[in-house]
């Protein structure tokens, strides 16, 4: 893995996020901007999930790397007793503002690392990560942190961004053969760790130059299990079509619902390996030991 600390990384992704005038909440407003959109349906998803789950009114929830409380602003309006968390402090004023214009002032936001959690243990009954652990250079402490702050039989919710999605394969399958052609030799944005790989793409483009890590979705569940969580239910969305958005064809077939159709056939019919090959992973697992 790239060679960079994590206090440095974190740093750099702070940096991003409190200039970020997307994740301020303006990507919410882009009705026609594929990713804009992929990040409400992300939210859709979620709560589909979450909606399954009989919990009391006033159960406690903790959303870690709020942004800018779209997340908080749906549980509290869900009867959750909700906290945000946020290791950018832009992200956090910005949070607060937003909650108290919508009348929901009384949702407390904090400027916290998910490594250091500031919450007692056994404290919350649901947990949400989402798209926050693929910026650290590694998850496992994030993840006991998640572990702890949660009741036993509490829910986590996270997404990360899926290594071997129909978006992601020719990538992934360059990379492997210029590692051959370099003789097994990694270079420095190869596979991190046996979860993993770095983002080239995203090492180039971003403005501070932050790390943003890829999930082989499989591996990623084990290691969560290993911690001492029971995977619930989990899925992925977002196929871009590539190929098709490319070609003349874009012009004919409004690819944007084709990707959306698709999205929910596969949440009704669970169809083996292209289920597993959306660009978006979000898993739902229950605290049990």
């Amino acid at each position: 893995m790239l060679q960079v600390d994590s206090f440095r990384q974190k740093d750099r992704v702070r940096a991003y996020f409190d200039w970020n005038e997307g994740w301020r909440g303006g990507l919410y407003d882009r009705p026609t901007d594929r990713f804009a959109k992929a990040v409400v349906r992300r939210k859709e998803y979620i709560f589909a999930l979450l909606n399954r789950i009989p919990f009391e009114n006033g159960s406690v929830a903790v959303d870690v790397g709020c942004g800018a409380g779209i997340y908080l602003e749906e549980l509290a309006r869900g009867g959750f007793r909700t906290c945000g968390v946020d290791h950018s402090q832009g992200m956090v004023d910005v949070c607060r503002k937003r909650l108290e214009e919508r009348g929901h002032a009384d949702v407390e936001v904090l400027c916290a690392d998910i490594e250091h959690l500031p919450f007692a243990p056994e404290s919350a009954d649901l947990a949400l990560s989402i798209g926050v652990l693929g910026y650290l250079v590694d998850d496992v402490k994030a993840l006991q942190e998640l572990h702890r702050i949660l009741k036993p039989g509490g829910y986590l919710v996270v997404n990360v961004e899926n290594m071997f999605s129909l978006a992601n394969l020719d990538y992934l399958i360059r990379e492997r053969f210029l590692s051959l052609a370099r003789k097994g030799k990694k270079r420095s944005h190869d596979v991190g760790d046996s979860t993993s790989m770095i983002s080239s793409w995203v090492l180039e483009n971003s403005p501070t130059h932050h790390l943003y890590r890829l999930f082989h979705t499989g591996s990623f569940r084990r290691k969560i299990e290993d911690i001492g969580f029971r995977h619930v239910d989990s899925l992925t969305f977002g196929f871009e079509f590539r190929l098709l958005r490319r070609s003349r064809l874009s012009n004919v077939i409004d690819l944007d619902k084709l990707e959306v159709t698709l999205e929910r056939i596969l949440r009704t019919y669970k169809i083996p390996v292209l289920s597993s090959l959306g660009e978006s992973y979000t898993g739902l697992f229950q605290k049990v030991r």
